[in-house]
């Protein structure tokens, strides 16, 4: 396992059909490699790397009989492998990093041994009916297991943890499982930080042009998401849902008029028509946000209270938004996305929070005139 620095010339092609063929060379080294390998030669050809040799996990037991087991012991050996697992990047490629270890491989963990099940848990008792009906026992094994990951996509790491702390509070007497759940998702972030300064070190000595940019990618993105800001400061997001056409039309005159101020590469997203997902990336590609809905049922139309929601879900924060509502009667969308918004941390909200009334007319094209000037302030 080596980090490959300068091993082409600047001047060097590097299209994509070069990158695929150098990087399928690479690949079938590794697979030679792996196939001498013990842990390999019983498994799948994983998308992992091997190892330097001259690296070895020492692990931190909680049992006399030198493994670990439990939350206590894996959260802990769990953190530690991710404070000094070394970093693989490949700056060909598409991944910002490859994984060396699995930790059932670890001799700490060895089945010959007996290692991979805590011994004061006996399951003694099981083993006439295993022998009986020939069952292969997965107890001491590992198994895939397919958790939420929407839930850990639209928290993030950093809002993982706040869930825990809150739930945290709601469970006295569950320290260990919390402890355990917050040291995984911290020796996650550990290991992120550690990936970021492989590849800023990778970056600042790679000559080659195009290999720069591919890590000053990875960079990019890690810089930007940690600090949840935008990929573009100045596009202006209007997101729109619309019952009779009328804020449809509204939404495209402020468009128009976002537009001729110059508001970067802004968007108009239908959320009655448009993927939420669609919506959400532009929420969080674009620094401003103009959100348009009707009132309905007294509160906000599904598809905009569906985005919303989204966008609380998923940590949306240091942007400014605007608000415009449509109803003719108590109209009330505005109350409900403001209060969305303040819930988020460094959203500004723009002072002008204005009311349509079915459909545009000139008094609301000045209205909107007025918002745009605050919202790209």
């Amino acid at each position: 396992m080596e980090n490959r620095v300068n091993l082409f010339r600047p001047e060097e092609p590097m299209d994509y059909e070069r990158r695929i063929k150098i990087l399928k060379q690479r690949k079938l080294e590794d697979t030679k490699i792996k196939s001498k390998m013990k842990v390999y030669q019983d498994g799948d050809d994983y998308g992992s790397v091997p190892a330097p040799e001259d690296y070895q996990f020492h692990c931190i037991p909680n049992h006399e009989n030198g493994s670990w087991y439990g939350y206590e012991g894996w959260s802990k050996n769990f953190h530690k492998l991710m404070s000094e697992h070394p970093v693989y990047i490949d700056s060909l490629d598409a991944f910002s990093c490859r994984w060396m270890y699995s930790m059932i491989w670890f001799e700490e963990k060895s089945p010959e041994k007996r290692l991979n099940w805590n011994p004061d848990y006996s399951y003694d008792h099981l083993k006439p009916e295993q022998e009986k009906y020939g069952i292969v026992s997965g107890i001491g094994a590992d198994a895939h297991f397919g958790g939420d990951y929407e839930l850990g996509l639209s928290l993030g790491w950093g809002g993982l943890l706040e869930k825990l702390a809150l739930y945290r509070e709601k469970n006295p007497g569950r320290e260990e499982f919390y402890d355990a759940e917050t040291l995984v998702i911290q020796g996650i972030q550990t290991w992120i930080g550690r990936a970021v300064e492989e590849a800023q070190r990778m970056a600042e000595a790679e000559q080659h042009p195009v290999l720069r940019e591919n890590l000053g990618f990875y960079l990019d993105k890690y810089d930007r998401w940690s600090r949840y800001e935008p990929e573009e400061k100045d596009a202006v997001l209007v997101a729109f849902a619309t019952i009779h056409g009328n804020t449809a039309q509204a939404a495209g005159r402020m468009k128009e008029i976002l537009e001729r101020r110059g508001c970067g590469r802004g968007a108009l997203v239908d959320l009655c028509r448009e993927d939420q997902a669609v919506a959400v990336e532009e929420a969080f590609r674009c620094g401003r946000l103009v959100a348009m809905s009707p009132t309905y049922d007294g509160g906000l139309f599904p598809a905009m209270d569906h985005f919303m929601a989204h966008l609380r879900d998923k940590t949306y924060r240091s942007r400014t938004a605007a608000l415009i509502e449509n109803g003719s009667w108590a109209p009330s969308a505005a109350k409900h996305m403001r209060a969305y918004l303040e819930a988020m941390k460094d959203v500004t909200i723009c002072p002008t929070v204005h009311t349509i009334q079915g459909a545009v007319k000139e008094a609301d094209v000045a209205a909107m005139e007025r918002i745009a000037d605050e919202v790209l302030a």
